[in-house]
């Protein structure tokens, strides 16, 4: 008999498919295609983000009848995530959880999930009693509240938005991987300017062309880390 918990597994698995847009295999069969995404993620808590984000892209891969392979090394086919970018240009895609303080050289493979300086900047104005976080732990609204759960049930700790990027990273990338045939990265570099991604923010997100950064909302938190306000880019 089927468990709520797996009817809802199930629902959930074909909401990510539709939003992919494409359909699961219907019949059994050797799986034919395997994806490798390197992860050069640091310990901490963008590190459980992405090991959470990771276990969560497995599940939908394997309803498509691929296999996705995460690994520690760089030798990724379609994908790398890291803390920051590598000094040379990587022949795969490059997705950063880092923040930067200050505007970065466009390279044409690396993207930034964190929100942009200038980003913060406007969100921030003249005000000096709250910082900018990309993510809280209190918010509630668009499927929020299931990742905040979902990550607190794994770790026991609440998730910040370090948390936040190494999951959207990993996310992201397994989706970009997903979508794409083997060897066509550099099309799928120029795919990149109309993808959009589900953060659990209320809005499909993507990737300013210009600066690469992850185009978002971000929130306005205090000095006691109290969630005071949402700010729409």
């Amino acid at each position: 008999m089927t468990t709520r918990r797996e009817l809802l597994r199930s629902l959930l698995a074909a909401g990510v498919l539709a939003r992919l847009g494409v359909r699961p295999a219907l019949a059994a069969g050797p799986i034919p295609r395997v994806i490798q995404i390197g992860l050069l993620l640091p310990p901490g808590s963008a590190g459980k983000g992405a090991t959470m984000a990771a276990e969560e892209a497995r599940q939908t891969a394997g309803l498509l009848q691929v296999k996705l392979e995460l690994t520690a090394t760089g030798s990724a086919v379609h994908a790398l995530v890291g803390e920051t970018a590598p000094a040379e240009e990587s022949r795969v895609l490059f997705f950063t959880v880092a923040p930067l303080d200050a505007p970065s050289p466009v390279r044409p493979r690396v993207f930034h999930v964190a929100s942009s300086p200038a980003t913060r900047r406007r969100a921030l104005g003249d005000r000096q009693d709250v910082h900018v976080a990309d993510w809280h732990p209190d918010l509630k609204h668009y499927g929020a509240d299931s990742l905040n759960l979902r990550f607190r049930r794994r770790y026991d700790a609440p998730m910040d938005e370090e948390a936040w990027r190494g999951w959207m990273a990993v996310k992201v990338a397994a989706e970009v991987a997903l979508r794409s045939p083997a060897g066509a990265v550099e099309d799928l570099q120029k795919a990149l300017a109309t993808m959009r991604f589900d953060g659990h923010k209320g809005a499909q997100l993507g990737f300013d062309p210009q600066d690469h950064h992850l185009v978002q909302p971000v929130y306005l938190v205090d000095a006691a880390g109290k969630l005071v306000k949402e700010v729409q880019e």
